[in-house]
């Protein structure tokens, strides 16, 4: 029975992790679908359907995992089944899901181990995220991926007035495939670039600064001391102990591709700066005796 205080938000608590509320909706968070909640066995009911398709979802791959490894047959090889499971098994069903609805776009170029440049398109609707194009590209630039967008699209039966947002990283051609070639023809379509990618150039960027040419050649020459030479670092952290420094640690090394690295050694230098010059000094004045 229906009580004053029954509302969406009451129904979300009551089953946690399986709801969400929008426009005092309640929408499932594994089908997107909005569900009845004026009466507490049709969400019950709901629930269990759902769950009980996932429940199969996860059994088919733990079966798969499980033949692959009674037969023997290494997981990489599960690729050479997409062409059987493209022929027998049914996309319509997400299909039917995105078609024609206002999807927010996601896309990503990566490389795969070939180096082969890869794009990634997921389409978003109502807190449901799924994969919907994985395309090789031999030229990524601002008209390829417009144009493998746009093609997404008119295979996924969505009009160019639905789309509301493009989500991406913020390389220049992506900005420029948005404002040459998306923009003009989905006018309603907002760009939101990665903003951890626009931190990222942004670090990377001031690095280059001629005034930090300094830091940037002192910790290079730190780095090229310690990196290749375990009985160095051993020395180092040896010298730490005995000169009273509590819980030494080795030189935390910078990786090219983390650039949070560069400054937590710079933070050590820093801190470390006269230890790391006396230890370097001995260990070049013990060469030198010999």
């Amino acid at each position: 029975m229906l009580t004053k205080r029954t509302t969406p938000y009451t129904r979300q608590k009551e089953f946690p992790g399986t709801f969400n509320v929008l426009n005092n909706t309640l929408v499932c968070l594994f089908c997107g679908h909005s569900v009845s909640w004026e009466h507490k066995v049709s969400v019950t009911t709901h629930t269990y359907n759902v769950l009980s398709v996932a429940e199969s979802k996860k059994t088919v791959v733990n079966d798969l995992v499980k033949a692959f490894v009674e037969a023997n047959i290494p997981l990489e090889k599960v690729n050479m089944l997409q062409p059987f499971l493209r022929k027998h098994c049914r996309e319509e069903d997400l299909k039917d899901f995105f078609r024609e609805k206002t999807v927010s776009i996601i896309v990503d170029e990566t490389t795969d181990s070939r180096a082969r440049s890869v794009v990634n398109i997921l389409f978003s609707y109502r807190n449901n995220t799924r994969l919907v194009a994985v395309d090789y590209l031999d030229n990524v630039n601002n008209v390829t991926i417009g144009q493998l967008i746009i093609r997404t699209l008119i295979e996924w039966s969505i009009p160019f007035s639905f789309p509301r947002l493009l989500a991406s990283d913020s390389a220049a051609y992506m900005k420029k495939s948005y404002r040459e070639l998306l923009k003009p023809i989905m006018p309603q379509l907002l760009h939101s670039p990665c903003l951890a990618h626009i931190l990222n150039l942004i670090s990377l960027a001031w690095t280059s600064i001629p005034h930090f040419d300094l830091v940037k050649t002192l910790l290079a020459n730190i780095k090229k001391t310690f990196v290749l030479t375990k009985a160095r670092r051993a020395r180092y952290l040896l010298f730490l102990s005995r000169n009273g420094v509590q819980n030494p640690a080795s030189v935390p090394l910078s990786v090219a591709t983390r650039w949070n690295s560069w400054f937590g050694m710079a933070f050590y230098v820093n801190d470390y700066y006269q230890y790391l010059r006396i230890s370097i000094w001995k260990g070049k004045k013990m060469i030198l005796m010999k």
